[in-house]
Parts: C-alpha cells; sequence; structure tokens
C-alpha cells in the first residue's frame, strides 16, 4: 500500500511556526541587552559593523519602539532565554 504526504504543507507550518518564535517581543528593552560579540564577529568576518538600532531593527532583533525579539535576546551578549541555542551548521 502507498501512502502519500504532502510534504509542502507539512514545512510551510514548520516554517511559519519558527518565523513567529523569532519575532516574539520579549520584555527586554534595547538599553537592557548588548550585541558587542555579534559586532565584533561580524567585523572580523566582513569589516563591517552594524549600525545600532537601525541595522539591529533591520535584523529583526528588535521592534521599532525598542524591545528586543527572540531573536535578539538569543544573539545578545545576556543571551537571557533560557534552554535556547543558536547551532550553525
Amino acid at each position: 500500500m502507498l501512502v502519500l504526504v504532502q510534504l509542502p504543507i507539512i514545512q510551510d507550518v514548520t516554517i511559519k511556526d519558527l518565523t513567529l518564535y523569532k519575532e516574539l517581543i520579549t520584555n527586554k528593552k534595547i538599553s537592557d541587552v548588548s550585541f558587542t560579540l555579534l559586532n565584533a564577529s561580524l567585523k572580523k568576518e566582513t569589516g563591517k559593523e552594524l549600525m545600532e538600532e537601525k541595522d539591529y531593527h533591520s535584523l529583526e532583533l528588535i521592534t521599532k519602539d525598542g524591545k528586543v525579539t527572540n531573536a535578539g535576546l538569543l544573539l545578545s551578549d545576556q543571551g537571557g532565554l533560557v534552554q535556547s541555542r543558536i547551532f550553525c551548521t
């Protein structure tokens, strides 16, 4: 017996859920966190630095009103999300 699974539907749900997670707004403000390590790594690899809030917002690390997103908290020096890590493969 052959069972067909619609993989694109499963992938859409997964991608949607991950996108929502990274965009969730935390209770932290931009003044509560720093991105020193992220800036240093970016400068070492590309020779460029982030231009503070403008770039943080375009990378979806913070919202327009200066609140830190989950993505921002994961990449901040403080790393304030319990039991959360970023793995690069």
